[in-house]
């Protein structure tokens, strides 16, 4: 591994294992916070490469797309929540379908992305992966009426 991934790298799986940490205890602050963390690093890294001129391809059209994807990722994941959210609520539970739904397609698409790119350090694809499956698992939790806690 190159050492200017080093530091992103630590920090993706830091922010994984506590995503992972929060689905272990049940706790969903620690969840939202390990995605709105890892959202934010992917964001802050890939602006900074963009800005020094250090881009991938031509252009830097992989840094402006993840900076993009992740900034939506970053929003959506924000830990704070306005208390306990009744997801018996049609609307409510169509909602909470749709927003996980996009965080998994983001981490999903991003295994795919790194996979295809071999300069970049492969263990950010099972990264990606950990956190497309918990996306997934609260989907299922979701649709079959396992009101998972909010806060």
């Amino acid at each position: 591994m190159e050492n200017e991934m080093l530091i992103p790298v630590i920090l993706a799986g830091t922010f994984t294992a506590l995503s992972v940490f929060g689905v272990v205890k049940r706790n969903p602050v620690f969840v939202r916070l390990g995605y709105f963390l890892f959202g934010g690093m992917v964001v802050t890294f890939n602006l900074l490469g963009y800005m020094s001129g250090e881009v991938m391809y031509e252009g830097g059209l992989v840094e402006i797309m993840s900076i993009g994807i992740f900034l939506c990722q970053t929003i959506i994941a924000y830990p704070v929540v306005p208390g306990e959210v009744d997801f018996n609520h049609p609307a409510v539970k169509t909602m909470a379908l749709r927003i996980t739904f996009t965080l998994f397609i983001v981490n999903a698409t991003s295994v795919w992305m790194i996979m295809s790119m071999p300069e970049f350090p492969q263990m950010l694809a099972l990264f990606h992966g950990i956190l497309a499956a918990i996306m997934g698992m609260r989907m299922a939790m979701i649709a079959s009426g396992q009101n998972p806690a909010t806060n």
